[in-house]
């Protein structure tokens, strides 16, 4: 394939090609989700939703010097997320999920990674005055919020539709450098209804990667 050079990303030699291929769509876009919100060092960072998103906006949150917590409806994703270095991880199905989010201080962001209107409902109801709500997860129902409660907030609310060039030149850097990962599971094209299959029952930790 011939393509412009101005476009093309050479992928460094310490990347598998497998792990690298996440981090062009999935990556990229919680990598540009996070400089938007402009996360920084001593913040609390709130992630909703540790799927093939979520599980690398822990990563990254935790690499500018933020502390994370993590909600999910998952106990595997939750308990990968306390590997990948989230302080505190909560079931996002419980009645006290907000309670338990902010009992150690409402998040200056929360990153949802989650496509559920629920997922939002939640992030609305833990996210500090002036906090900033970073829309990642794409929920097939309309978001809605109080008004009253937004203006009082002051509330900030940033969005990611991928990124730049540069920026998938610096995200590759910080996978060569063994600071950040996908969890990936590599799976042959034949067995793509089986991996379909285990999406729709969100069995899949990371990110699938079909292996031509």
């Amino acid at each position: 394939m011939r393509i412009r050079a101005s476009h093309a990303i050479p992928i460094p030699e310490a990347i598998p090609v497998e792990q690298a291929a996440p981090f062009f769509c999935a990556g990229l876009t919680v990598y540009h989700a996070c400089r938007n919100a402009g996360i920084r060092a001593g913040q609390r960072i709130a992630v909703i939703g540790i799927g093939g998103l979520g599980h690398l906006a822990v990563q990254l949150a935790r690499d500018a010097g933020a502390e994370v917590v993590a909600a999910d409806v998952s106990e595997p994703k939750l308990d990968l997320a306390r590997r990948l270095g989230a302080t505190e991880t909560v079931d996002a199905r419980s009645p006290d999920a907000a309670k338990l989010l902010k009992k150690n201080g409402r998040p200056h962001v929360v990153i949802v990674a989650a496509g559920s209107k629920a997922a939002y409902d939640l992030a609305f109801r833990i996210l500090r005055r002036r906090g900033t709500l970073a829309v990642v997860g794409l929920p097939k129902e309309d978001i809605t919020f109080n008004a009253d409660n937004f203006v009082v907030g002051e509330y900030h609310i940033v969005s990611s539709a991928v990124g730049t060039r540069q920026e998938t030149r610096e995200l590759l850097d910080l996978v060569a450098a063994g600071r950040l990962h996908c969890e990936v599971e590599t799976h042959p094209l034949e067995a793509i209804n089986d991996v379909f299959a285990r999406m729709q029952r969100g069995a899949i930790l990371g990110r699938a990667v079909v292996a031509m």
